[in-house]
């Protein structure tokens, strides 16, 4: 079947899905058409198969954006990231690519297609073959502008099939590689290794990458990722029909790491290796921020206060003392009277310190805590003015105190 889809800048592209089997529709071929090469790039889709094998909206994002800045790099978002790795058309001096988690490759290959660059496609071992298979389909159009791609098996978190890439990396591209909370911290390590300890620690690398929220844990990954990239975010999507959010495109580069690399090699020329060290009295310096943890978000630290909840117990000094709503009625009282109005009192009896008179057997008094933490109960009692002036006079600080 064929679907149209609008581009930003009024043309219409037409994307040509074709199944080869149309009995169970076990794969489908997408066209893709790359205007500013003039060529169209092929990508088979296994549905069954799993995400992997499918496209996505983010992959989409950032194939549009390498297609217009190839047309027009002068009003591209990606021309400041892209503009540090010009290419004198050497082999030398081309652009090395690492795409993670490519699913169908569509990325890499519009990468390599419009970058004339050297691009390894990378996903779990059982998307490779079909990585193969569009990577061998768009060969040719690829090497019009001597561009290259490679398939390899990646595993995030394992810095052995990192090595195992045996290259240089300038760029890594990925779209929709956030969504499973369980492989943050895999992908994170793998980002690290790739962007912070390479062979060459002051090469310039960047992570390039589309993404779409779909749940709000995902805030979860980029706020770890800001402790040890700068990122920033370049471009953002319209939303699509009945949606909130558009795809969003960032860039992650070594910039914090950089800096603090920076800082410890010039603090470690003015260290001395052999101080002198006079004995004195140990005397502990405090400062404003001694207790101050500067990892803990303001919001966290909100959500914990507006939060707080108050148990009080109380054991009536006589078993069989029924001042005991009187009691509780005060301290409940007092306490609204000294915490802030959020703060949430419960206030019970000492299980087994209340005594029903009649029978004279030790009870749990669940009547009288349900007495106590009964708003409207503890309201209505207040208002009785004789009540109110007793409980008054229970609570009043004595002068001689």
């Amino acid at each position: 079947m064929v679907t149209d889809n609008h581009r930003e800048d009024g043309e219409e592209e037409k994307m040509l899905l074709l199944s080869e089997n149309e009995v169970d529709g076990a794969s489908e071929l997408q066209m893709y058409r790359i205007h500013s090469i003039e060529a169209t790039v092929l990508i088979r889709q296994l549905p069954s198969q799993g995400i992997s094998f499918k496209l996505w909206l983010p992959a989409t994002t950032l194939v549009t954006l390498l297609d217009n800045y190839r047309r027009d790099p002068s009003s591209s978002p990606l021309t400041r990231t892209l503009s540090n790795f010009r290419s004198d058309g050497s082999d030398s001096s081309r652009l090395n690519i690492v795409e993670l988690g490519s699913g169908t490759g569509i990325v890499g290959i519009a990468a390599a297609a419009t970058l004339g660059a050297n691009v390894t496609l990378t996903d779990l071992p059982n998307v490779i073959e079909n990585l193969k298979f569009n990577a061998d389909a768009n060969a040719e159009v690829v090497a019009r502008l001597g561009g290259n791609i490679h398939v390899a098996p990646l595993r995030w978190g394992e810095a052995a099939d990192v090595e195992a890439l045996g290259q240089s990396v300038d760029l890594i591209l990925a779209s929709d590689v956030v969504y499973h909370e369980h492989l943050y911290d895999p992908l994170l390590k793998t980002l690290r290794f790739m962007l912070l300890e390479g062979d060459d620690k002051d090469a310039k690398r960047v992570l390039l990458m589309a993404h779409l929220k779909r749940w709000k844990k995902e805030s979860i990954f980029f706020k770890k990722a800001r402790k040890f990239f700068d990122v920033e975010a370049i471009h953002r999507d319209d939303p699509q029909e009945g949606s909130r959010t558009g795809v969003v495109v960032c860039t992650e580069n070594d910039e914090v790491s950089r800096k603090e690399r920076t800082k410890e090699e010039m603090t470690l020329g003015l260290l001395n290796a052999n101080p002198v060290v006079q004995a004195k009295k140990e005397r502990l310096v405090r400062t404003q921020d001694q207790y101050r943890n500067c990892g803990v978000d303001p919001l966290d630290i909100y959500d914990i206060l507006s939060s707080i909840s108050v148990w009080i117990t109380f054991t009536p000094t006589i078993q069989h003392c029924s001042m005991a709503n009187l009691i509780g009625l005060c301290l409940r009282a007092k306490l609204r009277e000294c915490l802030p109005l959020h703060y949430k009192i419960d206030i019970k009896v000492s299980p087994g310190s209340h005594a029903d008179e009649d029978s004279g057997e030790v009870i749990y008094a669940v009547a009288v805590n349900k007495q106590l933490n009964d708003k409207e109960r503890v309201i209505a009692a207040l208002e009785n003015p004789n009540l109110r002036q007793l409980v008054d006079e229970c609570i009043v600080v004595s002068s001689e105190m």
